[in-house]
């Protein structure tokens, strides 16, 4: 017999047990002699002895290979149990369960051994063995395993390029986890691709383990990234159509240029290759070419590994138009009537854009009428010698669709009923498509979701469709509470100011809007107290998740002011509730109306300047149309909205003034994307306001038009001398000559904005902004003119965060086309521009 390179002594007495005994490999043949030598003693001595101890033993010599074929003698017998040892983190029962032999199982010829490789397979051990204890019962299986170390602590070295915490999120290996080779080794090329994307083609990754006192073992992964992979060139042949310049100027895949280090211009990445393949054959199948092809592009690097030339193989063929549009399989319209839905007309040019739109348009023209797997074949034929694209569509309708189930699904905080009730389509109703995707919209405007998906989970056996909406909601609460100073126009004296507010758009999942603030603002001049302003909000938009919605709001304010140098400084408190509400008439159009209540309580002092501050009470009715098209009703970024909104301000019951005002605000927000998902904004928005006298009363002062506020015309809200109004000069008294400047109004006003908002860092609400202004107010008797109009340019960063809304801005008056000094913006509030 010779010897393996691990071997065992088994000594086995049949009624009793098994004895065996390991020889290591390196133990000299001498070593070995004296071994057999001494069982063989054993054996004599049993023999000997048997007849008074019962003892019929037998030796056999086993290397590791052939251990399995020590259930030889056992095949046939009964397993009564099966004992694990060894185990640590992983559980016994894991190991049994990878076992074919079982408490109850027969034995038989190589079952052990593949037992054994199955447990050695599973990864989690360095060592198996499998014992046996025969008795009369059966045989004992004793599984003894030593477990490889788990891991106490992951660490990174090298790793400048790609974060540790990218890695972490994307490695199999676990902290506390049992080290795995296999898992270790799909960590290395997990890294190497994470490099790759950033166009690191040379990094290499590997790994080594620490083994601790403790038995575990820290992993160290380090990477050494080597430099970027930079495109040298791109080569575009078989062009002739467009040049080379206008199919680059879309292409993610440029050469490096000397401003690249700016961004990843210039750098290569696979994605980025195959992503341009497939826009030049769009930009050329959106063209007329219709059977254009891109051949797989070519990608050659340089000897030293630094730089890729990068080749594309483009076929442009024909150039056609649309010949035939005809239709056949199962019609619910005329050919004439579905041609008229189609953006693709006869005659015109082949656009893949608008042939990919037509096929959804038919789609949706056969789901509004219930069928929802109504299929649409398009059948393109091409007459070369004509230049001419004919399209046949064959559509095939098949059975009406009933929606089964609508299910809501993710929203924690927000009840179903919120979500419902923007539902356009019911269960057990026909299904369709049109109210479907606009079911899709309304949930998305209320602002509450990060994301929101509706599934189609169709049954076409049953002739149904379930229906998943899938949301993921984001904060919509805000608590704040803010504290500054602010020097005096001399720089000598600090007045400090407080905030605390909180807002939320979702109170208790209800949908309800609410708001609580408190300000502590500075006095105006010195030795006056504190301004303190409370007030309150509260707006159901859906009583009884019903068309009628609800408002209410309420304030107090207290603050001192001293008119004039020298005069006493003068008390003022003011009170101010609100109620509304409002309908929808018909879709996204509402019509609201509502009656508020304002007092101002005063002290008298100088005649002359009484008649430019407000006293008393003001009572006014108020009515407004909306119609709201956009994506969002607390942050559009597409859409458009429009409100026109009168107040007719009487005597009602104890009312002391009389005025008209009518307002028309129109927004339009126009998308603007950069690659898949970097979505960029327009908002333009024009705000006209006129007021009107009742009665033939004078318009009150303190209601007239003035422009030059932290929200429109910013760059005019400095001081007195700057805002936009109509002024006059007053004279405190005959015998002094002090005078004072006071905006008085006008009666109307023209304003007008556009903003350009891009995301910052868009998992933290923050966006940059650039924005133009223009604006006037208007006295009786003025015409506008254009060349009258003030304007301003700037720019700034808005944030919202958990706490509050925040705006920093700079604001620059634009006279005679030349920029004058800025003006500093720091506002907190709401996202707003149509606020004076």
């Amino acid at each position: 017999m010779g010897w393996g390179a691990r071997h065992r002594l088994v000594l086995w007495f049949p009624d009793q047990g098994v004895l065996v005994l390991k020889i290591p490999s390196q133990t000299s043949c001498l070593g070995r002699s004296v071994v057999v030598a001494f069982l063989v003693w054993i054996c004599v001595l049993s023999a000997l002895l048997s007849s008074s101890v019962g003892l019929s033993p037998s030796v056999a010599l086993f290397s590791q290979e052939a251990h399995a074929d020590a259930t030889a003698d056992a095949t046939g017998r009964t397993v009564t149990s099966v004992e694990v040892k060894g185990t640590r983190a992983v559980q016994p029962e894991a190991v049994t369960e990878l076992m074919a032999l079982k408490q109850g199982s027969v034995v038989k010829p190589g079952v052990l051994r593949e037992d054994i490789k199955k447990i050695f397979q599973s990864g989690f051990f360095d060592d198996v063995q499998i014992q046996m204890q025969a008795s009369a019962e059966g045989v004992k299986l004793i599984v003894l395993v030593t477990e490889k170390p788990s891991v106490r602590d992951i660490r990174f070295i090298g790793f400048n390029e790609v974060s540790d915490d990218t890695v972490v999120e994307k490695l199999q290996t676990k902290k506390y986890a049992i080290v795995s080779e296999s898992k270790l080794n799909a960590d290395l090329r997990t890294i190497e691709q994470l490099y790759v994307e950033k166009g690191f083609y040379l990094a290499r990754a590997s790994y080594a383990m620490e083994l601790l006192d403790s038995g575990e073992v820290n992993v160290t992964f380090r990477v050494v990234e080597n430099s970027k992979v930079h495109v040298s060139r791109v080569n575009l042949l078989g062009n002739l159509f467009f040049s080379d310049r206008e199919l680059n100027s879309g292409m993610f895949t440029r050469p490096r240029q000397w401003g690249s280090f700016l961004s990843s211009s210039g750098t290569f990445k696979d994605e980025f290759v195959g992503r341009d393949k497939e826009y030049l054959s769009y930009v050329y199948r959106d063209n007329g070419f219709a059977e254009a092809t891109v051949s797989a592009p070519i990608s050659r690097m340089d000897g030293g590994r630094q730089t890729v030339d990068v080749t594309y193989y483009i076929e442009e063929g024909e150039r056609y138009n649309i010949g035939k549009l005809s239709f056949r399989g199962d019609l619910l319209y005329s050919d004439d009537e579905l041609r008229d839905k189609l953006e693709l007309k006869e005659g015109e040019l082949f656009r893949i854009s608008r042939f990919q739109r037509d096929i959804q348009t038919l789609q949706d023209l056969y789901g509004d009428q219930g069928y929802a797997f109504a299929d649409i074949v398009p059948k393109t034929a091409a007459r070369r010698d004509d230049r001419e694209m004919d399209i046949e569509y064959d559509i095939s309708k098949g059975d009406k669709v009933y929606f089964r189930r609508i299910e809501i699904v993710g929203n924690s905080k927000t009840r179903d009923n919120v979500i419902r009730r923007n539902v356009l389509v019911s269960e057990g109703e026909l299904f369709h498509s049109t109210r479907l995707k606009e079911t899709k919209e309304q949930v998305e405007r209320l602002g509450f979701f990060e994301e929101v998906q509706v599934q189609r989970l169709p049954d076409a056996a049953n002739r149904s469709m379930d229906i998943q909406i899938k949301v993921k909601e984001k904060s919509t609460g805000s608590l704040s509470a803010s504290i500054g100073a602010s020097p005096s126009r001399d720089g000598r004296e600090f007045s400090f100011f407080a905030q605390g507010k909180y807002s939320e758009a979702n109170l208790a999942g209800y949908g309800w809007n609410a708001s609580l603030s408190l300000d502590i603002t500075p006095p105006p001049v010195s030795g006056a107290s504190l301004g303190y302003k409370l007030s309150a909000s509260f707006r159901e938009p859906s009583i009884n998740d019903g068309p009628w919605s609800a408002s209410v709001s309420g304030s107090w304010a207290y603050s001192e002011d001293r008119p004039f140098a020298g005069e006493p400084i003068v008390p003022t408190e003011e009170w101010r509730t609100g109620f509304f509400l409002g309908r929808e008439i018909i879709k996204d159009l509402r019509l609201s109306g509502g009656y508020v209540f304002r007092l101002v309580d005063r002290p008298p002092f100088n005649p002359v300047i009484e008649s430019t501050q407000e006293i008393g009470i003001t009572e006014s009715l108020v009515t407004s149309l909306t119609y709201d098209k956009t994506n969002n009703y607390l942050f559009p970024t597409k859409g458009y909205y429009l409100s026109l909104e009168n107040t007719y301000a009487t005597p009602i019951f104890a009312g002391d003034h009389t005025f008209g005002r009518v307002e028309l605000t129109a927004e339009y927000y126009v998308p603007l994307v950069f690659g898949d998902d970097f979505l960029t904004n327009f908002r333009f928005a024009v705000s006209p306001g006129l007021m009107y006298p009742i009665d033939g009363k004078p318009l009150p002062i303190w209601e007239r038009y003035r422009l030059g506020s932290q929200l429109a015309m910013k760059a005019y809200s400095k001081d007195i001398d700057s805002i936009i109004s109509p002024k006059v000069t007053i004279v405190d008294s005959p015998y002094d000559s002090r005078v004072r400047q006071v905006a008085v109004g006008g009666n109307r006003r023209v304003y007008g904005s556009a903003e350009y908002f891009v995301p910052l860092i868009p998992e933290a609400n923050l966006r940059m902004v650039a924005f133009a202004e223009a604006g006037d107010v208007l006295n009786e008797g003025e015409s506008f003119d254009t060349d009258r109009l003030k304007y301003d340019v700037g720019f700034g960063f808005r944030w919202l965060t958990p706490i509050a809304p925040f705006r920093f801005e700079f604001a620059f008056p634009v006279k005679d086309g030349r920029l004058g000094s800025g003006e500093f913006i720091l506002f907190i509030g709401g996202d707003t521009a149509n606020r004076f």
